[in-house]
């Protein structure tokens, strides 16, 4: 992780340092733990990670994740004052995502076999069909439900699994076969029980891309305005915050350069199988 982040520099490798020195991080897992990984802390506490580190892979990326918050609010918290340190949803999922791609691009870039690489570009493929794709179809069920529910419609469980299962349909095609109990999957999804939450991931995954993309290209302005960006919290309306840090979520461009990248990963995954 250490190697993966030196690219924005000795400060944030110190603050990544800082939270394994200081025991920041809850990463053993034991009977009654709870599942999932969090960062959370106060304005005048350190930014705490909760998460089950179990070895592999995932957890490796699990952990560089939820440092990516814990590093934006730990930037947040000493530029800013308590009033504007806390960041938006909006923005929320921003750094943590930078950081697992540069992960992925790091193992990318050390595979040292043909197997190897081809397991990092399936990790990248899986994240952004979950990321880019998955997650707007699953912002759009969200808000017919909401629609249903603010015109006064009466819902049942046969109507919302009946939407879910059509919106299935209609995002991933013909030719992807649907299993009849995809249609009530949408119950154990969390996130669909707190209001419009599904989005930044995709919004987070889309800026993640460019930022990283431009950072290892060696675009110095770049990874100074992310850096910014960091320490900026709460202090400006989100658009703004993301516009200081070059990245304009109301540009179509942006969006797709995903799919284009999306698309880019697929030829090499291909070319490797």
């Amino acid at each position: 992780i250490l190697d993966v982040v030196k690219v924005f520099g000795n400060d944030y490798v110190e603050i990544i340092q800082k939270a394994r020195d200081e025991r920041w991080i809850d990463y053993y897992p034991h009977a009654g733990k709870r599942v999932g990984a969090y960062s959370s802390g106060c304005y005048d506490t350190n930014p705490y990670i909760l998460m089950n580190f179990i070895g592999d892979y995932n957890s490796l990326s699990t952990m560089i994740h939820e440092l990516g918050h814990s590093a934006h609010t730990y930037l947040s918290c000493h530029h800013q004052s308590p009033i504007n340190c806390d960041y938006r949803i909006f923005v929320a999922e921003v750094a943590s995502t930078v950081n697992e791609t540069l992960l992925i691009n790091y193992m990318l870039e050390h595979a040292s076999s043909k197997e190897e690489k081809a397991y990092f570009l399936y990790e990248l493929l899986e994240n952004c069909v979950g990321l880019i794709f998955r997650q707007p179809m699953y912002a759009d069920f969200e808000h017919i439900l909401h629609t249903w529910a603010q015109e006064g419609k009466p819902m049942s469980a046969q109507m919302i699994t009946d939407l879910y299962m059509s919106k299935n349909a209609e995002y991933f095609g013909p030719d992807v076969t649907m299993d009849q109990y995809v249609s009530h999957s949408c119950f154990y999804i969390p996130h669909f029980y707190y209001n419009y939450y599904v989005y930044k991931y995709t919004l987070g995954m889309t800026v993640a891309l460019a930022i990283v993309s431009r950072i290892l290209d060696g675009d110095q302005k770049q990874k100074e305005a992310y850096l910014n960006f960091l320490k900026s919290g709460g202090s400006k309306d989100p658009v703004d915050l993301l516009k200081d840090a070059l990245v304009n979520p109301l540009e179509n461009q942006l969006y797709d350069d995903a799919f284009h990248y999306f698309e880019n990963i697929l030829n090499q995954f291909e070319e490797l199988i």
